[in-house]
């Protein structure tokens, strides 16, 4: 069998067998679809800027073969059927569940809190981008894996 790159490439303390087992383990896991929620400021700052970054992010999540979750292209069905705020929120909350990590964009942001606090209530592996998106994207693919 070719080791995976990145991981165990002899047996070590462990038999062939079971290295061996942790191989395909290994193999399953990054054939898994990882879905990403992206929880971002909205309403604070410029709108459009805001959905753009977010749209952004997920074009690097994609790139990278997570499955995003962008919750502002709500944008474009209020700017069609407008609704409460609350709404919005609840409907984003609701999605959390559906996704394995959520990626925190830097931000002032109450929603984009909330979507955090129930991220953690999930048990949802939550990270945030403190310095360039690129390097959290790569440290959550290596995290997983």
């Amino acid at each position: 069998m070719e080791p995976i790159s990145g991981a165990l490439t002899e047996p070590m303390d462990i038999g062939t067998e079971e290295f061996n087992k942790f191989q395909e383990i290994i193999k399953k896991i990054r054939k898994n679809k990882i879905k990403v929620y992206i929880a971002s400021p909205y309403t604070l700052g410029d709108v459009a800027v805001n959905v753009k970054t977010q749209l952004d992010v997920a074009d690097k999540l994609m790139d990278n073969k997570f499955i995003p979750f962008v919750p502002l292209l709500a944008h474009f069905q209020h700017m069609v059927h407008p609704r409460p705020y609350q709404d919005w929120l609840n409907l984003d909350l609701e999605w959390i569940s559906s996704c394995d990590y959520l990626l925190r964009l830097p931000g002032e942001s109450k929603g984009a809190d909330e979507e955090v606090k129930k991220a953690k209530e999930l048990g949802k592996k939550v990270f945030f981008v403190t310095d360039s998106v690129i390097d959290t994207i790569e440290y959550m693919k290596n995290f997983y894996l």
